[in-house]
């Protein structure tokens, strides 16, 4: 039978590759909405979703994933179902487990997921926005992937890890170049860079978490697409996250309204980014600087245009030129908030600066070659290259300045020990920012889970945070076809 031939290959292969036990993991999307001039009240607020992750390893060779302690669903259109979480846990293990070409629903019997109901991965309230999923699952499942690269090192396989890569997004809605209505999404996002493996750098520009195939595609087709116009495409150099092995590199995209009057632009990132670290590298390798968007109204490119004068050719320019007054505008934004514009029109301006991937392993092992190889493909600056990498110019160089930099590491750190005393206070007060207070509470509210892990590990005996920082909200819970229970998790056995 294939499902069960399916089944037994995976057990297999989870039993060769990965060590039984259980791994955690926490993703915390940071969500700002407040800055956003025309949102319900009820989601114009400023907060930190909680996603806990524990993944077991079983001695038979299955995969459990828990979600006990996550924080409940809100009023954003980032809520998951148990069907997003279904598919994203089945491009997960598609690619890294399942890619043998046998895969069918028997590697599906060898998994289970607990999605406990009425968290933010099982929105129970039918009246739930869950329009953009993917902008939880994406953090999420990069933390999965971290989990299975821990186990398979601990198995010794570090050729097996990889590490995922985010997702920003460009969304167009208004009136196209031929006067038509309008709306697309430009998918050269699916040539956001990846993260590191194990044994090498990540690739750039391709194979994003949900499609290993996807590229940018041609700027020619997608000024097709829509009314924009390209004014730059181009790598922006030390944006990828840092390691013996790096990220994939950053890049970055500018256009300018072409051929339309009214035109609304959508700028977002997996996650909701928003200042958020949540896509982080393995064992000593660094998190990617964040993305960056930009959007500029009422512009004077057309003069700029007939004058012969320049125009700027990506995000930081265009944010350059607009300081300096050498390009104009009745408003604009560029930062690292989700974004969504007023009114373009023809000249007006928007791009993103994509996020890189991540690092593994710690940066002052990286390959003196490596680090001379992306300062020839302009991937880093020299200043880049001596502040993540203590290069010094040769190898001889780079030994000297990366001893400096071990003994100051030394000098200044202190025993784990030494850091829980330090904070323990901190913690049982529950003095932290109103964001990570209501985030705790919030988990709280509808598990002990982080509670009991909490006070646990600082040894408190009342737990500090009780303020969710939300409206009161009650409805019952749907229990039709489309909303199936999910069972509370029995402890499995990893012997």
């Amino acid at each position: 039978m294939p499902g069960t031939q399916g089944r037994l290959s995976f057990l297999k292969r989870v039993r060769a590759t990965m060590v039984p036990g259980t791994y955690r993991g926490l993703t915390m999307p940071v969500h700002m909405r407040t800055h956003v001039p025309y949102v319900h009240p009820l989601a114009k607020n400023d907060f930190i979703d909680l996603v806990r992750q524990e993944m077991t390893v079983t001695g038979e060779g299955k995969l459990e994933l828990d979600y006990e302690g996550s924080t409940g669903w809100s009023f954003h259109p980032f809520n998951c179902a148990p069907g997003p979480m279904n598919g994203g846990f089945w491009i997960t293990l598609t690619q890294l487990l399942a890619y043998d070409g046998r895969v069918n629903d028997g590697a599906y019997l060898g998994v289970k997921q607990y999605l406990p109901e009425g968290t933010i991965v099982n929105a129970t309230y039918k009246g739930v926005a869950t329009s953009l999923a993917w902008w939880t699952l994406i953090p999420i499942f990069a933390n999965i992937w971290r989990l299975m690269g821990i186990s398979w090192y601990a198995r010794g396989f570090p050729e097996e890890i990889i590490m995922s890569t985010p997702t920003c997004m460009v969304g167009v809605a208004g009136f196209d170049q031929f006067g038509g209505p309008t709306g697309y999404q430009n998918f050269e996002m699916a040539g956001e860079s990846f993260g590191a493996r194990g044994v090498a750098d990540g690739m750039d520009c391709g194979s994003p978490i949900w499609n290993s195939e996807g590229i940018q595609g041609d700027a020619e087709t997608w000024e097709m697409v829509g009314p924009n116009v390209y004014l730059g495409r181009s790598f922006v150099p030390d944006h990828h996250g840092y390691g013996r092995f790096r990220g994939g590199a950053a890049w970055q995209s500018l256009w300018t309204v072409r051929g339309s009057e009214l035109v609304n632009v959508t700028l977002s990132a997996s996650g909701a980014m928003n200042g958020g670290v949540f896509h982080k590298g393995l064992f000593g390798g660094y998190p990617p600087a964040g993305w960056k968007c930009l959007w500029v109204a009422d512009t004077n490119v057309k003069d700029l245009i007939a004058a012969g004068e320049k125009l700027p050719s990506s995000v930081d320019e265009a944010e350059e030129m607009l300081k300096d007054g050498r390009l104009t505008a009745r408003e604009w934004y560029c930062g690292p908030l989700n974004q969504w514009s007023p009114n373009l029109s023809e000249g007006d301006l928007f791009g993103i600066i994509y996020y890189g991937g991540v690092g593994y392993g710690d940066p002052l092992a990286r390959d003196t070659r490596a680090i001379e190889a992306d300062l020839v493909k302009g991937l880093m600056t020299v200043d880049g290259a001596k502040a993540a990498y203590g290069y010094g110019g040769s190898a001889e160089a780079t030994t000297a300045s990366r001893d400096e930099r071990r003994a100051a590491r030394l000098a200044k750190s202190v025993t784990a020990g030494e850091w829980w005393e330090s904070e323990r206070e901190r913690a049982r007060t529950g003095d932290v920012s109103d964001l990570v207070a209501h985030m705790y509470a919030r988990s709280a509210k509808l598990s002990d889970s982080i509670v009991n892990q909490y006070k646990a590990f600082w040894q408190i005996a009342e737990f500090p945070y009780a303020d969710t920082g939300e409206p009161t909200f009650t409805a019952p819970a749907p229990t039709d076809f489309y909303f199936p229970n999910s069972s509370s998790r029995p402890k499995p056995t990893t012997s």
